[in-house]
């Protein structure tokens, strides 16, 4: 099918020439009309890139593109990294404990530590950020965001084998003094301001100082999603002459308030989990006197939640010992582990020293099914889930700073750019208190990086040839942990986990576009690239927990703080990426091209040794690869208004990164990022905007992405197959064969697509008020790689509609937004809490209806 979609898309755009080319050639002025954008004031207007690190038009390019411009980022309400997917397609954000996941297309990175690498790069202002998280403040004052699908291994190097996100702040003006003051109110109690002002200083200097503050109660229950930051921003532009042009850049972003939300998934709830128990248990959960909720925004730590967990928990407990689908206790519990207070047994060892563990018990499951009194577990382990303690627990204080300067001049037989930059990222937070992310109460999390690419670049009537080099470093420190003392999958946790990572990157690059003649091109680029981390680290429980009791590791350890596991290793690796392709022009207005092109993610060692302490290498995982072949064409017709790019792609996944089971030689199962499969991904974009009329702008785009596993396997143990997992699970050893081939890949819709029509009321005087009606559509796809009912996430459409008033003179705007009036429930990711129940996930969700007003003033 990829070759009929592939070959059915070439005709079509060479039908589309072959009928309109002619009237285009009647006369170069009417080329020339079509070549203006701005003939009549109804022509579409060209939008200009530097995505190949040259300024060219999109429709001049054969990059798969796309461009959110200023006024389409304030439109969707983007003040945070995963607002990006409220203004485009093809691109979904959750978030993984502190961790920003951006997938575009099915390419992407679940994971939720600092181990973990990125799938699509992301950039400010040509720097690259390591930390996606720290993005979040940086959309203000900016020109636009260009999304780039699919591999960028030339241009980009490492961690874009998906795309790339670039975010262009603006730059200071020379030629006059100007400043801006906007501001967005709305439900949630939102208040958002930003701020701009220029100064020339004198005749070769500019400085230009930016701001914003975000206060906006969560959209989850308990306050979880929520917005509050300060962010500041200072460029200053340094032009002694037209052919050297420097411009320094610092700024600051604090993020505080609750975190992002996790909350209970009711999509496919009582078919995929309360049903099915209740078929076991001969009554559901009603019938034991617990509700499930109907709010999609009830966080995890909500009392509501925990109801449903236990009543799950209890209507289980046949299923787990023996019943269909499972053999054998479970986590070797023998009768039901409920919360009745038994301190007596649970008795662990320090230096010698016999001690109760203070197990205690806050009531919470003594007070489900209607207060009835559940019989105590052997050994007396007992719950301490409590929710009230977790929510004064969650928080973020998190700071970013970065610095960068860019300095560009004419050699005479070159143009050269530098490019130094330093990022520091301090990280302070709890979050997602089911399965905590957590600094462990010691240190924050950091990330220091710095970076220096150099390019040379030239273009004469033979080529648009750039090359360079680049160097990136990066330390990283985290201490992540939980110090709460919660009883997980059976144990009670006490843990931190003081781990340690030191990345170093350097490469060569270069890419041409040469010109075999007017309407011919020829694309080549290569880069070597060359990494290697380290990582060390331990893994360190501290009394009270589990680990003390007899038999355990700790049991009868000399400190308190006793090391479970500790792991050391460095890994390198090489990658060679190359793009080809060809361009060619059928008219002034026309283009075809075809192109192929790699991509690669980082390898890395993971946060575990491979068999403790005998071996404490630290668990491996190569670089995962992308190789991508497009064909596509953009054309302009009747005379500028009418703009159709098509585009059919073709890709290849190997070596996929993905957090599943390792199993160590001393057969123990652990969760680690390990290779563990491979996929193609086919599909066509279309891309329409027409001005129907000088007042009218339509937009139009649709994809279909067609994704399948090719292999994707793993050891693990403990499934149930259907209830844990959709994926085929077969007995292996001592666990479990899971093999997820011919599944697609997580977060990536077989179709999406987007719609909008602006209007522009024009008034006597020149003013006027431009309003939008838009809306985004995508199929159901899966959450995670989990493959059953509980992650996959509905079809959606969200609908916005945007107003804005602005005088004749332009100095001022008064306007009015609602943004998913359809209040649709957008699901972004989804996290397996395993501790409580087999299926039973924790999801993102994104925005609920919002709605407010917004107006801006120019001096």
């Amino acid at each position: 099918m990829k070759y009929k979609l592939l070959a059915t898309t070439g005709l079509l755009v060479v039908a589309l020439q072959s009928s309109i080319a002619p009237a285009q050639a009647q006369t170069t002025a009417a080329a020339a009309v079509q070549a203006d954008p701005t003939v009549g004031g109804s022509s579409i207007a060209d939008i200009i890139v530097t995505a190949q690190r040259r300024s060219e038009s999109v429709q001049k390019s054969s990059l798969a593109i796309s461009v959110l411009q200023s006024a389409a980022l304030k439109d969707a309400g983007v003040s945070q990294l995963r607002d990006l997917m409220a203004a485009t397609s093809g691109v979904i954000i959750g978030q993984g404990g502190p961790t920003t996941q951006v997938y575009i297309r099915g390419i992407g990175d679940a994971g939720s530590t600092p181990n973990t690498n990125p799938s699509v790069a992301t950039y400010i202002d040509g720097v690259y950020v390591a930390r996606a998280n720290s993005i979040d403040g940086n959309f203000f004052d900016i020109q636009r965001v260009e999304i780039l699908k699919g591999p960028q291994g030339t241009l980009y190097g490492r961690n874009s084998a998906g795309g790339a996100l670039n975010i262009l702040s603006n730059v200071p003006r020379l030629d006059k003094v100007e400043a801006a003051l906007n501001f967005e109110g709305g439900n949630y109690k939102e208040i958002n301001v930003d701020g701009m002002i220029n100064m020339p200083l004198g005749e070769k200097a500019a400085l230009r100082g930016a701001f914003q503050v975000v206060s906006r109660d969560g959209y989850s229950s308990q306050g979880f999603d929520d917005d509050h930051k300060q962010s500041g921003r200072l460029t200053l532009l340094v032009k002694p002459s037209s052919d050297v042009s420097l411009r320094v850049t610092g700024g600051y972003t604090h993020v505080g308030g609750t975190g992002p939300g996790y909350d209970l998934n009711i999509n496919n709830f009582p078919t995929a989990i309360s049903s099915q128990l209740a078929q076991l248990s001969g009554a559901g959960l009603p019938a034991g006197g617990v509700t499930v909720p109907t709010d999609p925004r009830i966080s995890v730590t909500d009392p509501r939640a925990f109801n449903v967990f236990w009543g799950v928990e209890r209507l289980s407990y046949g299923q787990r010992n023996g019943g269909p689908g499972e053999v054998g206790p479970f986590n070797g519990v023998t009768s039901p582990p409920w919360c009745v207070p038994v301190v007596g047994a649970n008795t662990a060892s320090v230096n010698g020293v016999v001690t109760p563990l203070p197990f205690q018990n806050p009531g919470l499951c003594n007070a489900l099914f209607n207060g009835r009194a559940l019989p105590s577990p052997p050994g007396g382990l007992v719950t301490t889930w409590d929710p009230s303690r977790w929510q004064a627990y969650a928080h973020q204080d998190n700071r970013y700073w970065n610095l960068s300067a860019e300095l560009t001049a004419n050699l005479g037989f070159a143009n050269l750019t530098i490019l130094p930059a330093y990022r520091s990222t301090q990280m302070d937070y709890s979050t997602y208190p089911v399965a905590l992310f957590d600094n462990g109460g010691r240190s924050p999390e950091t990330s220091k990086s710095g970076s220096l690419e150099v390019r040379l670049s030239k273009d004469t009537k033979l080529v648009n040839l750039v090359i360079g080099g680049y160097v990136f470093k990066e330390k990283q420190d985290q201490y992540s942990g939980s110090d709460t003392g919660e009883l997980q999958s059976g144990y009670l946790f006490n843990t931190y986990n003081p781990t340690h990572i030191r990345t170093n990157n350097f490469a060569f690059f270069g890419q041409g576009t040469w010109h075999l003649s007017d309407q011919l091109r020829l694309i080549t680029g290569l880069r070597y690239s060359h990494e290697t981390k380290r990582n060390y680290g331990q893994n360190i429980s501290v009394f009270p927990s589990t680990d003390f009791l007899a038999g355990q590791p700790c049991f009868n350890s000399s400190t308190t703080d006793c090391v479970t596991d500790a792991w050391n290793g460095r890994i390198t690796f090489n990658a060679v990426n190359w793009k080809a392709g060809i361009e060619y022009d059928l008219s002034p207005t026309s283009m075809l091209y075809a192109t192929g092109a790699t991509g690669f993610k980082a390898g890395g060692l993971n946060t575990r040794s491979i068999n403790y302490p005998t071996d404490v290498t630290p668990i491996p995982f190569k670089p995962e690869k992308l190789t991508a072949f497009e064909l596509g064409s953009r054309n302009r017709f009747l005379g500028g208004r009418l703009q159709v790019n098509i585009e059919a792609f073709y890709w290849l996944y190997k070596d996929h990164q993905e957090s599943v089971s390792y199993a160590n030689p001393a057969g123990k199962f652990l969760s680690a990022t390990l290779n563990a499969g491979s996929a193609k991904v086919y599909g066509a974009d279309v891309d329409i905007v027409a001005r129907a009329t000088s007042a009218d702008t339509l937009r139009f785009n649709a994809e279909y992405n067609h994704s399948r596993y090719t292999k994707f396997t793993y050891l693990s143990t403990g499934n149930i197959q259907g209830v844990d997992t959709g994926c085929a699970v077969t007995p292996s050893g001592t666990g479990q064969s899971v093999d997820c081939s011919g599944f697609p890949l997580s977060r990536a819709p077989l179709w999406t697509g987007s719609g909008s029509w602006t209007h522009s009321f024009q008034f006597g005087g020149g003013s006027h008020i431009d309003a939008t009606l838009s809306g985004q559509y995508s199929s159901k796809y899966y959450l995670s790689n989990f493959f059953n009912n509980q992650v996959l996430a509905p079809s959606n459409f969200v609908g916005n509609f945007t107003a804005n008033y602005i005088p004749a003179n332009g100095r001022w705007s008064f306007g009015a937004f609602v943004r998913n009036f359809t209040d649709e429930v957008v699901y972004t990711g989804a996290f397996a809490i395993r501790g409580l129940n087999h299926g039973i996930q924790a999801v993102n969700v994104g925005a609920p209806r919002t709605y407010g007003v917004r107006g801006g003033l120019k001096f």
